[in-house]
């Protein structure tokens, strides 16, 4: 029987990993209690003219009167997603590790959204609503339920969220490092040739650092205002951190898995010992992603220092969030794909900018509404056929946000599925094999408790006409005609355990 004592004995020589150094400090930002000063603020957004008026008044006399300061114009965007982050293993959203001290400073004077999600729970459906604004059902990228190694394209009929910035003045950049962002799959509209895109393998990656630095070779004084999409793919397995950044959390004594940790051969025996919630391993397992997460972290803290010193900070709107989470046995698996379920939909959303002081925001969100949300940003009229809300406008105006609903769908792995989240219940539905789970969620929108007759026929009633009012019906998701992958593609989807799943 294989163990991970016979895979540690069994491996010779150490996976090397594209890696640039990492800073000594933290990335240059101070450090709050990411559980205090998170309240909720209103913005007063005459403040800053009016303490410009009394200065005027004092020095010049009230006969110059108080001009307003000339209009910024449309801001910068910067919108960063962090493959594979959940929501629970950040600092701010109350994890027990300072995994994320920089993200934490970011948010703490600016805005969070206590319950975000994804629209998927692996990478390519996810990222195509995010740059589409529109659910999976609807885009169709994602992958074939019928057929494994097939996937979708993006329509040229669909507009990206690049297309529709760059036709009205934006520089458009990407700087990218998953292989299901490949120019193939037809996320790359919009940003001509600065998609720069590096597709990444278990064993080589581009680093957040090395990202950094092309975003900020990228960011230049031309580029105004500009676009950038810029993706970090640490958390991802493998699970291999940096020497500046390992160790932090798991310490420096024998590892109880192989590391790095990800190999088809670790994976199939963690799957197989089903490790509990104490469990040596799982635990150890969970300190390796903490420390991944933590080398994003000081990444984008080098990043935030860089450009607080540029001119344009003051109107740039820094956008955080990930693609989808991770499982570690919540529900009895391990990685993303597989299910619906909030370690693998919920998903941090952090905002920073002009307008943006608002603290921690209530109420549901979910990523088809950041395109929208990012074209009110540009002043771009959002084509009514978008699937989410401009929630940015909606705060900025110093709104709530309705309670809101959630739609999650597109399963990589396994029967197609679908998810409807309303309130404090959440529906999963596996529509080729007519079952369906009603879950209680707790305060942070996981599920914690699922229920049983008769109190679940209500709640299935209910929810199954709202999805379906929602969606349309209740089957699962068509998939756009899709693309002829490389080798070297497909090699690097399955180095990635893509297309290996059992």
């Amino acid at each position: 029987m294989e163990t991970f004592d016979s895979i540690q004995k069994d491996r010779g020589g150490h996976r090397s990993r594209n890696r640039s150094q990492f800073l000594s400090r933290e990335g240059g930002l101070s450090t709050p209690n990411p559980r205090q000063g998170m309240r909720t603020r209103l913005l007063n957004s005459q403040r800053t003219g009016m303490a410009r008026c009394f200065i005027w008044a004092f020095l010049l006399g009230w006969a110059l009167g108080c001009a307003p300061p000339p209009p910024a114009g449309p801001p910068n965007i910067l919108l960063i997603v962090v493959d594979t982050l959940r929501a629970d293993h950040v600092g701010l959203y109350g994890h027990e590790r300072e995994t994320t001290p920089n993200l934490d400073r970011l948010a703490a004077d600016g805005s969070f959204f206590r319950r975000a999600y994804a629209q998927s729970s692996w990478t390519l459906p996810s990222m195509t609503s995010l740059l589409t604004g529109l659910l999976p059902h609807r885009h169709g990228v994602g992958r074939d339920p019928d057929v494994a190694r097939r996937f979708g394209r993006l329509a040229p009929e669909i507009p990206t969220l690049a297309e529709q910035l760059l036709a009205v003045g934006y520089a458009t950049g990407a700087i990218v490092n998953n292989v299901f962002l490949a120019p193939e799959f037809g996320l790359q509209r919009g940003f001509g040739e600065d998609y720069d895109y590096r597709g990444a393998s278990k064993a080589s990656i581009r680093s957040a650092e090395e990202s950094v630095d092309a975003a900020l070779a990228w960011i230049q004084p031309s580029r105004h205002p500009y676009f950038l999409l810029l993706h970090f793919m640490e958390p991802h397995l493998f699970y291999d951190p940096a020497p500046q950044v390992r160790g932090t959390f798991t310490g420096d004594g024998q590892p109880p898995i192989p590391v790095p940790f990800g190999s088809d051969r670790a994976i199939r025996v963690l799957k197989k010992s089903r490790p509990g919630p104490a469990s040596e391993e799982l635990e150890y397992l969970k300190r390796l992603y903490d420390e991944e997460i933590l080398a994003v972290d000081r990444a984008m803290g080098r990043l935030f220092e860089e450009l607080e010193k540029r001119s344009d900070w003051e109107n740039t709107v820094v956008i955080v969030t990930a693609d989808h989470g991770e499982e570690f046995f919540d529900h009895g698996g391990f990685e993303h794909g597989h299910t619906l379920y909030g370690e693998l939909t919920r998903v941090p959303l952090v905002v920073h900018g002009p307008g943006f002081d608002l603290g921690e925001i209530e109420g549901v969100v979910e990523h088809v509404d950041l395109s929208r949300g990012i074209l009110g940003l540009a002043g771009v009229p959002s084509d009514k056929e978008l699937d989410g809300d401009d929630i940015f406008s909606t705060i900025k105006r110093g709104e709530m946000l309705e309670p809101g609903t959630s739609v999650s769908e597109n399963t990589l792995y396994g029967p197609p599925r679908l998810s409807y989240l309303d309130g404090d219940y959440r529906m999963h539905l596996l529509p080729g094999r007519k079952r369906v789970e009603i879950w209680k969620l707790n305060a942070d929108g996981l599920e914690v408790r699922r229920l049983v007759p008769p109190e679940s026929n209500r709640e299935i009633e209910r929810m199954k006409l709202a999805l379906a009012a929602r969606r349309g019906d209740l089957s699962a998701s068509a998939v756009a005609e899709g693309p002829e992958l490389s080798e070297k593609e497909l090699s690097q989807l399955m180095a990635l355990g893509y297309l290996n799943e059992e």
